[in-house]
């Protein structure tokens, strides 16, 4: 089912990192989406508890995910183990390196070629930018039409403070 159990791995994370610094940015690489609620490909609910409540208390700014195979912008309310309730932006990025295309070769159970259809392959750009004495994080989606990767203009660029 593909499902993202990892609360051992939040708890050694959280002894591993440094005292953050006054002009950190920290930024969080999870392979699962936190805002994916599907049947299979979700974090399981004791481990997204536990990692809303390490994103809040640790002063994460931004996730940045895939797994779910679809380019998305997601704000997505966290609760510190205190109680406070902020946001987080979660910017997930469909997989450049997965077939989006069904191979010729490939057969379903009964001998026949398979129908499915996969999002067409995205990427996200990042650019930090200094704005009026702060940071801004600039993220433009990209997805592949035709063999190549084109940007997805106005709906693709995404912009938030960190």
């Amino acid at each position: 089912m593909a499902r993202g159990s990892f609360l051992n791995q939040l708890v050694a994370l959280e002894q591993k990192l440094p005292t953050q610094e006054l002009n950190d940015i920290r930024v969080l690489m999870l392979h699962h989406s936190m805002a994916h609620n599907g049947f299979v490909l979700k974090i399981d609910h004791a481990s997204k508890a536990a990692l809303f409540a390490f994103l809040a208390d640790q002063a994460f700014s931004l996730v940045l995910s895939g797994h779910t195979h679809e380019q998305r912008f997601s704000n997505i309310p966290i609760q510190s183990s205190s109680g406070t309730v902020s946001l987080i932006e979660e910017l997930t990025c469909g997989s450049t390196t997965q077939h989006d295309q069904v191979p010729y070769n490939w057969r379903s159970w009964f001998g026949n070629r398979p129908a499915r259809q996969w999002p067409a392959n995205s990427l996200l750009v990042h650019r930090l930018i200094g704005a009026a004495g702060a940071t801004m994080w600039d993220t433009e989606a990209f997805v592949r039409l035709n063999g190549a990767f084109q940007s997805m203009g106005v709906s693709g660029k995404h912009r938030i403070r960190v």
